[in-house]
């Protein structure tokens, strides 16, 4: 599902986009899948846990943690 929202102004663009996205959620449903276990759901999972003897693998998380802290603070003009 794509989303648009246009007008003169942003707020104007960002109010036609979210009155767009509840239209289109108002007339969904919910669906259940049944998956078997060789679904696409245990894509990399032969990755899980290579990390787990890496000494440097708690510096990264915390220096991923401040990008992301840096990210969040960024204000669009």
């Amino acid at each position: 599902m794509v989303i648009i929202g246009e007008g003169v102004t942003e707020n104007e663009a960002i109010a036609h986009a979210k009155a767009s996205l509840k239209a289109q959620l108002s007339t969904g449903k919910f669906v259940n899948v049944e998956l078997d276990s060789t679904s696409e759901l245990n894509f990399g999972m032969e990755y899980a846990g290579i990390f787990a003897d890496d000494p440097t693998f708690n510096d990264w998380m915390a220096k991923l943690e401040s990008i992301r802290n840096e990210a969040n603070m960024v204000v669009d003009n």
